[in-house]
C-alpha cells in the first residue's frame, strides 16, 4: 500500500513538471537548461528538475512566467519540501504578463 502512494506521488510530481516544460524560454539557453531538465526527470531527481527550471527562469530575459506557473511551481516546492527563494525572487522579477492590465 504505502508503495502504490509512494508511485502515484511520484506520478503526481513528475506530471506536474512535465507540464512546465513549457515554461522554458525558446533561447538556447531555454534549450540546454531544458534538456537537463528532462534528463532529471528521467532519472527521478525531481527537485533538481526544479531547481533546474527556477534558475532558469531567473536567469532569462525573455522568460515568461505566468501566475499559473508560479502557482504550480509553488505547490511543487511545498509538495517536495524544497525550501529555498525561487518562488519569491520570481515573483520580484516582474509583473506576471497575466496580472498587466
Amino acid at each position: 500500500m504505502a508503495d502504490s502512494r509512494l508511485r502515484d506521488h511520484w506520478a503526481e510530481l513528475e506530471g506536474s513538471l512535465r507540464d512546465l516544460r513549457t515554461a522554458f524560454p525558446s533561447s538556447a539557453r531555454g534549450h540546454t537548461a531544458r534538456t537537463l531538465f528532462d534528463e532529471f526527470l528521467a532519472a527521478n531527481e525531481f527537485a533538481l528538475a526544479l531547481e533546474t527550471l527556477c534558475d532558469c527562469l531567473l536567469e532569462a530575459e525573455d522568460s515568461v512566467i505566468t501566475s499559473d506557473i508560479l502557482a504550480t511551481m509553488s505547490r511543487l516546492h511545498a509538495k517536495m519540501g524544497v525550501d529555498d527563494d525561487c518562488t519569491t525572487l520570481l515573483r520580484r522579477k516582474g509583473p506576471l504578463p497575466d496580472e498587466v492590465r
